[in-house]
């Protein structure tokens, strides 16, 4: 298998599992029901944490994504040279 094709799904993966981490921290938000000036204030710090969660698994799905095809451009390449 291609290098590229090897971190590109390693990519695919580790955003896939920050996904379900920031799912969790979604789900334990809900979960604040006090009200007061901290309570407020760690929600807003949470959702400073998923945005950035979900940032960090966007990047990575694009980087996959260029890594994918940049494999598939090289391959292409290497067919079409001729060989000798």
């Amino acid at each position: 298998m291609n290098r590229l094709v090897r971190i590109a799904l390693t990519l695919f993966a580790s955003a896939t599992i920050m996904v379900f981490l920031v799912n969790r921290r979604l789900v334990e938000l809900k979960k604040f029901t006090a009200t007061g000036q901290t309570v407020e204030a760690q929600m807003q710090n949470e959702l400073i944490m998923i945005k950035i969660g979900m940032g960090l698994a966007g990047v990575m799905l694009v980087t996959g994504i260029v890594l994918m095809v940049m494999a598939l451009i090289r391959a292409k390449k290497t067919k079409a040279l001729p060989n000798g």
